[in-house]
């Protein structure tokens, strides 16, 4: 799915962009709406951008629904095996190993997140820069250059 997305944010190779909930995004699911309106979302630019612009933006096509539940599950796990092992000792060592463990989980789901998110095809890509002027598909400014 192609969508037209206002640049927010550029950090080293990264964009961060305005994507806007439209119709088509209703049954969709892939991203965390929510009840707002619009969300930011960092997506791969390989071309130049500067703040302000319309870039069109590819969304994935894969389903990233799997690696978001091993992001929320590995906090859980290493909390929950923080709190087995506890169980050896009394509350208080029960309770920092349950810390401790989800501490330890939640920068594991750090690190696994960023790796994932450097993989190609994974995160949502650049495709060029829009004229603010074009239509919604491109096809008058397409014609006009012609």
């Amino acid at each position: 799915m192609i969508e037209l997305c206002e640049v927010k944010r550029v950090k080293r190779g990264t964009a961060f962009v305005e994507l806007v909930k439209t119709d088509k995004c209703d049954g969709c699911n892939m991203c965390a709406f929510n009840k707002r309106k619009s969300m930011l979302v960092p997506t791969q630019c390989d071309i130049s951008v500067e703040v302000g612009q319309t870039v069109e933006v590819e969304m994935p096509t894969r389903s990233v629904g799997a690696a978001a539940l091993l992001i929320y599950a590995i906090p859980l796990l290493f909390m929950v095996v923080g709190v087995l092992i506890g169980l050896v000792g009394g509350v208080w060592l029960q309770v920092g190993l349950c810390a401790a463990g989800l501490a330890a989980g939640l920068l594991c789901a750090f690190l696994i997140d960023r790796a994932y998110r450097k993989k190609s095809g994974v995160l949502p890509k650049v495709l060029r820069v829009v004229d603010k002027d074009c239509g919604s598909d491109g096809s008058e400014c397409e014609s006009a250059n012609a």
